[in-house]
């Protein structure tokens, strides 16, 4: 018989700490247990006890083994946190989590249900429900009478023709639906810009400061250098002064390196539509420069690729059609329907059935020739629109094309200000250590390197920003 005076454990005998409990624990009065059927229990020789507890032990060991993997494996956000980004992983995230892309995809089903529902007025039968109670008094000459009546109604209607009010509003709604999708590409047009940009301007950031860094150590360089030549006594010790400043200078500009690092990460993060944090890691582009296309060709493809094209093309078709749908009420209209009506719970209605045609006519109505004109108007405007953003799209290309040849021929200017800057900085330190200059000579040598450093990181980062406003000029983003 099973012992019942075993001591309850704590909290729950299940789970993984109430299997290792009842399986070694032993029975209050000294008896020993046994195993029956995987359960702890009755009265069995000392080693049967013991050969069972040794193999309870197995599963729960290897239970803490996996619940210990699994809560030590890092999740999917700190393993991403923890590699280098790329421009695509970046770009990636961005259309799945930004607040801008998931507003204008819903947007786009918005639109979709719109036409769905402009479709349905017509041959889709409509179903509905309507009961009806009613309590009256009659009063006559000699007495009054009460009344009370219940109708219980299942009624059945469907639309044939509308006079072509459901077409118009269709062709209004499927242009509704094409501006949405329009809207939601150029979204992500411009949040594919917005990434793209961010993560230039930390890559920008990241080498100003490796520059900041580099000047700082080249600087206590020469402070060591002046310093040899003062302890010689081939320089007085007032040498030692311009080169402290200029110390002092590349710390502060190392901290404000550094400070514009975080913002420019920040400002990546919040493009990608992730949380605040650290500054990410991001891997370099590829130094590749290539030639900018032909100006005509670029106006061509913008012409066919610009979702902003698209959405105006859209705007008009849809004021064209609320000036058709306006016009319909200055002419005659013809409605076609049929319908089916059944009593039921105790009613007392036959089944009847219809079938209408109604012809309607308004022959002046000042509030539908007023909405044929605002139609009209409204019509203008959106065609006035499109060809000022034709217009608009044609200079925004042609102005990106500028600024990508501009910035293309500064790389070149700037590499060969870096390796002349370079040679002068040498050569101040050279004829310093000769005891032919002056440290101030060094001091502006190294200024100068440190310009043209920024200046050719300023010239490659501005081509790449270039290239990427001329891609989203031309809507190829």
């Amino acid at each position: 018989m099973p012992n019942r005076n075993r001591p309850p454990l704590r909290g729950h005998d299940t789970g993984l700490v109430g299997h290792i409990a009842g399986c070694w624990a032993p029975p209050a009065g000294g008896e020993t247990p046994v195993s029956y059927g995987g359960r702890c229990r009755g009265a069995t020789p000392v080693a049967g006890w013991q050969r069972h507890a040794r193999w309870c032990w197995v599963p729960a060991l290897l239970s803490i083994c996996v619940w210990g993997a699994l809560a030590c494996r890092p999740s999917a956000a700190a393993e991403a946190e923890s590699q280098a980004w790329t421009l695509e992983s970046c770009i990636r995230t961005a259309l799945e989590q930004h607040g801008d892309i998931l507003s204008a995809r819903e947007n786009v089903n918005a639109a979709e249900a719109q036409k769905r529902s402009a479709a349905s007025s017509l041959f889709y039968p409509k179903l509905s429900l309507q009961s009806t109670h009613t309590e009256g008094y009659t009063e006559t000459d000699r007495q009054g009478t009460d009344r009370s009546s219940q109708q219980n109604l299942l009624r059945l209607g469907v639309t044939f023709w509308d006079g072509g009010v459901q077409r118009q509003n269709v062709r209004r709604a499927r242009a509704g639906e094409e501006s949405a999708q329009a809207a939601l590409d150029r979204t992500r047009q411009g949040l594919v810009y917005q990434v793209t940009s961010a993560y230039l301007e930390l890559l920008r950031a990241q080498h100003a400061q490796a520059v900041a860094e580099r000047k700082l150590s080249q600087a206590e360089a020469q402070k060591v250098m002046v310093e040899a030549r003062i302890k010689a006594g081939a320089a007085a010790e007032v040498e030692i002064y311009p080169i402290e400043v200029e110390i002092a200078n590349a710390r502060v500009e190392k901290i404000r390196a550094a400070n514009d690092v975080r913002v420019a990460g920040s400002a990546l993060r919040n493009a990608m539509g992730i949380g605040p944090g650290g500054v990410p890691e991001i891997t370099d582009l590829p130094a590749e420069i290539a030639d900018a296309p032909a100006l005509e060709a670029c106006l061509e493809e913008a012409a066919g690729r610009r979702p902003e094209i698209r959405q105006a093309k859209a705007a008009l078709e849809q004021q064209q059609a609320g000036l058709d749908l306006a016009r319909l009420n200055l002419r005659p209209l013809i409605n076609v329907g049929g319908g089916l009506d059944r009593g039921f719970a105790g009613t007392y209605n036959p089944n009847q059935w219809s079938l209408s045609a109604t012809l309607s006519w308004s022959l002046y109505d000042r509030a539908d020739r007023a909405q044929v004109d605002a139609a009209r108007a409204t019509l203008r405007s959106a065609e006035e629109q499109l060809q000022q953003v034709t217009r608009d799209i044609a200079a925004e290309v042609e102005q990106a094309h500028l600024a990508l040849t501009s910035a293309r021929e500064r790389i070149a200017a700037a590499e060969a200000s870096v390796a002349m800057a370079r040679k002068n900085l040498e050569v101040a330190e050279a004829r310093y250590k000769q005891g032919l200059a002056i440290p101030i000579e060094i001091v502006d040598a190294q200024v100068a390197f440190s310009n043209a450093e920024l200046q050719a990181i300023s010239a490659r980062y501005d081509y790449l920003l270039a290239r990427t406003q001329l891609d989203r000029a031309i809507g190829s983003l």
